[in-house]
């Protein structure tokens, strides 16, 4: 699949294990490839962080992307610019280790071989099980081809005073497994998250990973050096994060559902007046490459605060996209009206 020119491609599945195992063979001629996991929940900022490193790459190494999506419409990677020398490859349909564990390998192998990548970035949904991912990238059929650097949790420490996100086990994990715990959107934040921040930090260092380093930083600006720091051992596997407060814990994933809404360009829509009336209906994410009648934009957020802005890539969808992740049910025929609500009239 081509996307504006990039080189992107989404898996084939193979469902046998000798398809799988023809692919696995291809790829053990590639020793220690610097691997890095990006982990972190719904709308931390996980793709904006792989855009600022990606800005950052040396020009005579090649770099692969490995992006999986919760949604089968994958939108992440219209938002990744073209950068010389990076492959991207995008897995959509659930998580990687779950739904899509195939998939995620096959994948992977394929990126290895038609890329012949430096370095590899794995980008998991944000609804992802990252243990079970670094599980399979260190497990047999990759632990010669690989070497997994720190793993990256991106945090939005205003949820960390959220019980919805604390006591969520997904995102407990995404913290458990952090080598590196990057807080996100500090712009956004006040002096008290920042405090709280490094107060589960510390207890994070002291119960579980010693050597955890943090990262206080805003719109995904982290250092490229940072990332080559060793994945730290966990001293106690008993130990690790958990919310204490008393209420009942939601469920993993099993919650949430991803919707997809298109319209023909000939349709164009008001972008800012489409954010607006999404803000209202309090949403898990939102994501959308919206034509307004002059120009695409992107949109990019969750609940009450969704941003909008200019993409910086030249397109040419045939349709706007919206994709919407909720927490339970969602009225489909409320989102049509308001797509026909907000049609532009430039």
């Amino acid at each position: 699949m081509q996307v504006e020119g990039k080189r992107v491609s989404v898996c084939a599945v193979v469902h046998d294990d000798a398809g799988r195992l023809t692919l696995l063979s291809k790829v053990m001629a590639f020793s220690n490839i610097t691997t890095h996991v990006i982990t972190g929940f719904l709308g931390t900022g996980k793709t904006t962080a792989l855009i600022s490193l990606l800005h950052q790459k040396p020009k005579h190494e090649r770099w692969a992307i490995l992006v999986n999506e919760f949604g089968q419409m994958g939108l992440d990677v219209d938002f990744i610019p073209d950068i010389e020398n990076t492959q991207i490859k995008q897995v959509p349909g659930g998580c990687l280790c779950c739904a899509a564990k195939l998939p995620f390998q096959v994948a992977l192998n394929q990126l290895i071989k038609e890329a012949r990548p430096d370095r590899i970035f794995i980008e998991p949904t944000g609804l992802g099980h990252p243990e079970n991912i670094l599980g399979i990238l260190t497990g047999e059929h990759f632990r010669s081809v690989l070497d997994v650097r720190a793993t990256l949790t991106l945090i939005d420490p205003r949820h960390l005073s959220s019980a919805k996100h604390v006591q969520h086990a997904l995102y407990q994990q995404q913290l458990n497994v952090g080598d590196i715990w990057v807080a996100n959107k500090t712009d956004l934040c006040e002096p008290e998250n920042e405090k709280q921040f490094d107060q589960i930090f510390a207890r994070h260092v002291k119960l579980s990973r010693p050597n955890a380093l943090k990262i206080w930083t805003q719109h995904g600006d982290i250092p490229l050096s940072k990332l080559n720091a060793a994945r730290d051992t966990p001293v106690n596997q008993d130990q690790r994060f958990q919310d204490q407060r008393s209420i009942e814990r939601s469920p993993e994933d099993a919650s949430f559902t991803s919707s997809f809404w298109s319209r023909s360009v000939a349709c164009p829509l008001d972008a800012h007046r489409l954010a607006l009336a999404l803000e209202a209906l309090n949403l898990a994410r939102v994501k959308g490459l919206i034509y307004d009648g002059e120009q695409w934009c992107e949109l990019n957020g969750q609940e009450n605060s969704i941003h909008i802005q200019p993409s910086s890539i030249s397109h040419n969808h045939s349709d706007s996209k919206l994709e919407i992740i909720h927490d339970g049910s969602i009225d489909r025929d409320l989102i049509e009206r308001l797509l026909n609500e907000c049609q532009s009239h430039r």
